[in-house]
């Protein structure tokens, strides 16, 4: 979300350095409110941090629910997990092979948490997200130019059912659904394996072809090759 419609207060902007402000604001979506779960709607939204010892969980509420606020007092409510948006969607990726030959694999792009953002403290002290720490500890890894394909992720698989895919991400406490195209499926049949983007640089449902390159370039963006379940 833009970095104006995110309504922080001081306390919050003197915790965390300037960068990771920016980064945090970058890295959230707004959907539902996380106190009285209805839409946020194009307004402003405020940024509530809950510390807990060496972590924090940030998320957006809507100004008149929740004032922003850095609440490490020990006493903060926990957002269940059906409160937390999540979006994930089919697509085909196309990868180069054998030099300037063009394959295409299929792929989906899931963000697991569009309104809130997980904080660590670094080695160096500082706060940092972490919400994608555990999806990196299972063998996700950054995109990058040259990276091999088809390496699968342990205990990670998809499942396809005559309508859609399910997806298995370690890590992750959700089993990700989407409804693919039938040449997407199509495509798994040949591959026996998917691509999964993992971001939280982006609403998924909202990408367009051009924004892209941006995300892939993200640092909080992890790729990983997950196989088709085949009992």
């Amino acid at each position: 979300m833009l970095r104006r419609n995110l309504l922080v207060d001081d306390i919050t902007q003197g915790k965390l350095d300037p960068v990771v402000l920016d980064e945090l604001a970058a890295s959230l979506w707004p959907q539902d409110c996380q106190t009285c779960e209805w839409s946020l709607g194009d307004g402003q939204c405020a940024l509530v941090v809950d510390v807990m010892a060496y972590m924090a969980h940030a998320s957006i509420h809507h100004p008149k629910c929740s004032e922003p606020n850095w609440n490490d007092s020990g006493y903060h409510k926990v957002t269940s997990g059906p409160l937390i948006s999540w979006v994930a969607v089919g697509t085909i990726i196309p990868a180069a092979v054998n030099g300037d030959q063009i394959s295409y694999i299929p792929g989906v792009i899931v963000n697991p948490s569009l309104e809130m953002v997980n904080l660590g403290l670094g080695k160096d002290g500082r706060w940092e997200l972490s919400t994608l720490t555990r999806v990196r500890e299972s063998g996700f890894e950054p995109p990058m130019e040259g990276m091999k394909i088809g390496t699968p992720v342990r205990d990670s698989h998809l499942v396809i059912t005559p309508t859609s895919w399910r997806v298995i991400i370690p890590g992750s406490i959700e089993t990700y659904e989407v409804s693919p195209e039938p040449q997407m499926t199509k495509l798994v049949a040949k591959t026996k394996a998917i691509l999964a983007i993992v971001t939280q640089a982006a609403d998924p449902g909202a990408l367009r072809p051009e924004t892209m390159p941006s995300v892939m370039s993200s640092k909080h963006t992890l790729v990983g090759w997950v196989p088709l379940y085949e009992p």
